[in-house]
């Protein structure tokens, strides 16, 4: 089971623009977050400065993790 955050991006959909940390869990959106709110014991990848769009659960190496 996959379990992390991208935390502190920016998402444009339907409701505009928000600033939010994204739950994922097993390759699914579970819950969008305030920003800087991290559950104790899951990994946390910044993206802070960045858009992220559906796609942003796809990880490679230039993915920072706190």
């Amino acid at each position: 089971m996959m379990e992390f955050l991208i935390c502190n991006g920016t998402i444009v959909n339907a409701d505009g623009i928000q600033n939010v940390s994204i739950h994922v869990k097993n390759e699914k959106i579970i819950a969008l977050l305030p920003p800087g709110n991290v559950p104790d014991g899951i990994e946390c990848i910044d993206a802070t400065a960045c858009f992220i769009d559906r796609k942003s659960t796809r990880l490679n190496s230039s993915h920072r993790i706190r």
